[in-house]
Formats: structure tokens, C-alpha cells, sequence
């Protein structure tokens, strides 16, 4: 219910105070109700959301570790899990900081 709705009901019923008061208590539920949810998806938003994509933690895992081949990437938390085969046939994992795009190991 916005404004110009609840000024409506207002003129149609001047003499109803009850219908005046419910009208302006729907409107400020559903005013804090949405605000409240604008609130939520914006912090959800920002958390979820990584500044480094897969492929920048792939290159910067490789770049670390000259003739290794990628296998693998997947995000845990806050960090990419970046797999690669060393040239020797070892498996390497390597942790890139999806907010900083520092390797943590």
C-alpha cells in the first residue's frame, strides 16, 4: 500500500479513525518489511560475492608454479582451491584469497 492509496482511504472515510490507523500501520509493516529485506540481499550480496573470478585464482596459481597443469578449481569460503599437476606427477592444491588474490600457501 503506498501514499497515494492510504491518502485515498483517508478522504473516502475522514470520520474513521480505526480505518486511518490500520491503513497507516499496513503501510509502515510493509515499508519496514522491504526495507528490511533491501537490507538482507544487499549484505548477502556483498558477501557472496568473490573479487577474484576461478580463472584470476587458476592464473595466479600457475604463474606461481612454472610448467604445472591445471586440473581443478572450486571457491570454499572465502578462498579458491586451485588443483594442479606438478612435473614431476604430484598434486599440488594452492589456496588463493578470493578477496585479495594472495596465495596463502
Amino acid at each position: 500500500m503506498g501514499i497515494l492509496s492510504f491518502s485515498a482511504q483517508a478522504a473516502e472515510a475522514p470520520h474513521n479513525e480505526g480505518a486511518f490507523a490500520a491503513a497507516l500501520q499496513s503501510d509502515f509493516n510493509a515499508s519496514s518489511q522491504s526495507q528490511s529485506f533491501r537490507r538482507s540481499m544487499q549484505y548477502a550480496q556483498k558477501q557472496s560475492r568473490p573479487s577474484v573470478s576461478p580463472s584470476q585464482a587458476k592464473s595466479i596459481a600457475l604463474r606461481r608454479n612454472p610448467g604445472a597443469r591445471f586440473i581443478d578449481v572450486q571457491l570454499r569460503g572465502n578462498q579458491y582451491r586451485v588443483r594442479l599437476q606438478l612435473k614431476n606427477g604430484r598434486i599440488k592444491d594452492v589456496y588463493v584469497d578470493a578477496g585479495r588474490r594472495q596465495v596463502r600457501n
